[in-house]
C-alpha cells in the first residue's frame, strides 16, 4: 500500500547491485527485493510470444531461407535463442527484435529471420587489455581521452587512439563534449 507515497521499481544486474549495497544502506530504503533468474527455453518462448502478441501479427519462421509454420522450425529458433541469450529475458527480446526481417501488413504476418550473433560471445572474445580498459570506463560510466591516459599510464594520443578503436568497435560512443561512453 503506497497511499500518499512514491514507490519506485529499481532494476540493477546482480553484482552491480551488492556492489551498490556494500557502500551504500539500500536495505533502508529499498523494502523489497528479487532476483530474477534465467528463464527456461520454455518460459522464454513464452514470454517472446506473449510480448510479440502484443503486435497483433502472426509469426512466420525461415529455415533454408524460406518462411514456413511448422513447430520444429520454431522450437529451433527458440533453443538458439535461449543458448545464446544464457536465458536472460532483455537480451533475448533485444535480439529476437534484431532477427525480424519483414512485416507484411496485408497478411498480418511478420517473419523471423536469422538470430543476431551474441553479445556475449563477441565480449568474450576481447583481449584482456580491452576488457580491463570497458571495465574501467564502465566503473564511472564515462571516460574522457586525459583520464584514459592516466589510468593507462599513456599518452593522450595512445589513449585517444584506443578509445576510437572502441568507438569503431562499437563499443563505445563518443559524445559532442569529449566524453567516451
Amino acid at each position: 500500500n503506497c497511499k500518499g507515497k512514491n514507490a519506485y521499481l529499481l532494476e540493477a544486474p546482480l553484482l552491480g547491485w551488492r556492489f551498490a549495497g556494500g557502500l551504500l544502506p539500500l536495505a533502508d530504503v529499498v523494502t523489497s527485493q528479487v532476483e530474477l533468474r534465467s528463464l527456461s527455453v520454455k518460459e522464454l518462448e513464452l514470454a517472446i510470444r506473449t510480448r510479440h502478441k502484443l503486435s497483433g501479427y502472426e509469426l512466420e519462421f525461415a529455415s533454408g531461407g524460406e518462411y514456413i509454420d511448422e513447430p520444429e522450425v520454431a522450437q529451433r529458433f527458440f533453443d538458439a535463442l535461449h543458448r545464446r541469450s544464457a536465458g536472460s529475458f532483455s537480451l533475448a527480446l533485444q535480439m529476437y527484435t534484431a532477427s525480424l526481417d519483414a512485416a507484411d501488413a496485408g497478411q498480418g504476418r511478420i517473419a523471423v529471420g536469422a538470430l543476431p550473433p551474441s553479445p556475449r560471445r563477441l565480449l568474450e572474445e576481447l583481449d584482456d587489455e580491452t576488457k580491463v580498459r570497458l571495465h574501467a570506463i564502465l566503473r564511472q560510466g564515462w571516460i574522457d581521452i586525459e583520464g584514459a591516459a592516466q589510468v593507462e599510464s599513456t599518452s593522450a594520443g595512445a589513449a585517444q587512439g584506443r578509445l576510437d578503436r572502441l568507438v569503431v568497435q562499437g563499443l563505445l560512443r563518443k559524445e559532442a563534449g569529449g566524453a567516451y561512453v
